[in-house]
């Protein structure tokens, strides 16, 4: 604030009287509201304080926001530069192209007429989105590089990080995607399904690895499975008994109780039969007899149910059934977010 205004000459300005010698002392320091001569019938409106107060704390603001962009990015030139720069991730793509990218895909896929708060928050930020790649642009063809980075930093309110600008895109581009996915065809609702699935699982990969390349965590991916293998194997081997233990109980369990509580006992053995599954050698052991005929059931109306476990499933190629427990509940996921079986 009084980087803005002296602190002397603070006071003065909040009652609107101008920074002249009327105010100082002979030796130029401001005088105090109590030593300084008033002048006559000068009167003190409140109003016009507030007004001046708000006046200050605006170029307090607009101060900061100028010297935090600065300290943020203190070379405009190469920020601006960046955004048309595609080695900045892997899709090879600049952040440019991809703010284009979703601009274009927002307007080609509209909201609802009907759903009134959507429509509202859509065109805001499709408004923000615009304004930003408009600056952007206009900065590189007249070089007035400082202001615009200062006005994206504003309407993007980088004053939070991204979070504000972030969670707008999720919530919006979600909701286009619903409405999009409604308005498919069933193989085409699948086909978004898988492509949803896949992203989110490379992206969990790549974080793992620390590498940007597929064809690297496909390499980690290929030197870890003989070593996963063979501990589940070991796994199986020294816990095989209390397994087994573990599901003799659960069947008795089962045909002891009622209803409830019996498909209770009858799910924590579905559970672990499936699991069971995702071990190599499983096929070759004598837990398959306790396994018989289970499957997992619709976790809400409508939902997908998994196979049921047959010999035939138990005995299948490992590649067929390790994934059988994870590709279940991916469906239910899938299901309950975006409405696809």
């Amino acid at each position: 604030m009084y980087d803005v205004l002296r602190a002397g000459y603070a006071p003065f300005f909040l009652i609107d009287v101008p920074d002249d010698d009327s105010i100082r002392s002979p030796e130029g320091t401001y005088l105090t509201l109590e030593t300084w001569k008033k002048p006559a019938g000068f009167t003190v409106d409140l109003e016009k304080v507030t007004t001046k107060f708000n006046e200050w704390v605006l170029k307090a603001n607009a101060r900061v926001k100028r010297e935090l962009a600065q300290i943020i990015q203190p070379d405009t030139l190469q920020t601006i530069t960046g955004a048309f720069d595609p080695s900045f991730n892997r899709w090879k793509i600049s952040p440019m192209t991809a703010l284009n990218n979703i601009i274009l895909f927002l307007e080609k896929n509209p909201p609802k007429a009907d759903d009134l708060a959507f429509t509202k928050v859509y065109a805001d930020t499709l408004d923000k989105l615009k304004k930003i790649h408009t600056k952007v642009v206009a900065a590189v063809a007249t070089k007035e590089l400082a202001t615009p980075v200062e006005e994206v930093y504003e309407l993007a309110q980088l004053k939070f990080g991204t979070v504000v600008i972030e969670t707008r895109l999720d919530m919006i581009l979600r909701l286009t995607i619903l409405t999009l996915i409604e308005n498919s065809t069933p193989d085409d609702q699948a086909l978004v399904a898988q492509l949803l699935a896949a992203n989110r699982f490379n992206d969990t990969l790549t974080r793992a690895s620390g590498s940007d390349g597929l064809s690297g965590v496909r390499r980690d991916i290929g030197r870890a499975k003989p070593y996963t293998i063979k501990n589940l194997n070991s796994f199986l081997e020294i816990f095989g008994d209390n397994i087994e233990r573990i599901l003799r109980k659960l069947i008795q369990e089962e045909e002891a109780s009622k209803k409830t509580v019996a498909a209770s006992f009858r799910y924590a053995r579905t559970e672990m039969c499936f699991l069971l599954l995702g071990v190599p050698d499983f096929g070759s052991s004598n837990l398959g007899q306790y396994c018989e005929g289970l499957k997992f059931t619709s976790q809400v109306a409508g939902g997908p149910e998994s196979e049921v476990l047959t010999s035939e499933v138990m005995d299948a190629d490992y590649n067929d059934r390790a994934c059988a427990y994870r590709d279940y509940f991916r469906k239910s996921r899938i299901f309950d977010t975006w409405g696809i079986k």
